[in-house]
């Protein structure tokens, strides 16, 4: 997480089940979730994906989500 004003902002508002949301759209500042670096760490193959559901705070949560359920690139 970047403390951007947008996150200082939720903060000091008290709004901070918002910043997940904010965290998913920041990533031109560097941010992300834990669920999308493990996404991105299935799709790179170096997490299993049993694992990564396990350890996903939401691991269903969208079509965007589905790298989780669908099945892994073959590896040649």
């Amino acid at each position: 997480m970047v403390a951007t004003a947008a996150i200082r902002n939720l903060i000091r508002e008290g709004k901070v089940h918002q910043i997940a949301s904010v965290m998913q759209s920041g990533a031109k500042y560097g941010m992300q979730t834990m669920d999308q670096s493990l996404a991105s760490l299935v799709k790179r193959g170096l997490v299993r994906r049993s694992l990564a559901m396990e350890r996903s705070q939401r691991p269903v949560r969208t079509p965007m989500d589905m790298v989780f359920i669908s099945p892994p690139p073959p590896r040649w």
